[in-house]
């Protein structure tokens, strides 16, 4: 059974199975060694990738491990501020309106230049209690009428 279904395979084609001439027969190793050169290839491209993000890893936490007070930062979030305080693995930065926020020393993203700084924090006064002494009474925030310390602050029941 098996014959003759080569056999009328071979005469529907009109092709020998054989090849009367060695030379003329197809070689079939070229796509092997492609794809072997290819894997190398893919393999040697992802050695020098890991290694590559394995060193920039390894800066980051060496500059990570050197934060201290003083120095002003930008957090992953892009919050800049000033370190006031280093407890373990938690940050206190004190931002340039004079808030302090806690933070995972991971989430600090990088030093900011004196340049950078000026312009990030020019909206704000250089000392956070330099601000006006007199506030509008009517402004919000201030204590009067509308603001939450005074007497008409809604949820407070002065009786």
């Amino acid at each position: 059974m098996k014959a003759a279904l080569f056999i009328a395979i071979v005469e529907a084609t009109g092709e020998s199975p054989t090849p009367e001439d060695p030379a003329s027969a197809p070689q079939g190793g070229g796509s092997s060694i492609f794809m072997w050169v290819l894997l190398i290839g893919v393999a040697i491209l992802m050695y020098v990738m890991s290694r590559r993000n394995k060193k920039k890893q390894v800066n980051a936490d060496a500059f990570r491990t050197e934060l201290g007070p003083g120095q002003r930062v930008m957090t992953m979030s892009g919050m800049v501020g000033v370190i006031s305080r280093v407890e373990g693995d938690v940050i206190t930065i004190a931002s340039a309106n004079g808030d302090q926020s806690q933070w995972i020393r991971r989430s600090i993203r990088s030093l900011v230049p004196d340049e950078e700084w000026t312009s990030l924090t020019s909206d704000y006064p250089e000392d956070p209690d330099d601000t006006d002494a007199d506030p509008d009474p009517d402004s919000p925030g201030a204590d009067g009428p509308g603001s939450p310390d005074g007497d008409d602050a809604p949820g407070i029941d002065k009786s």
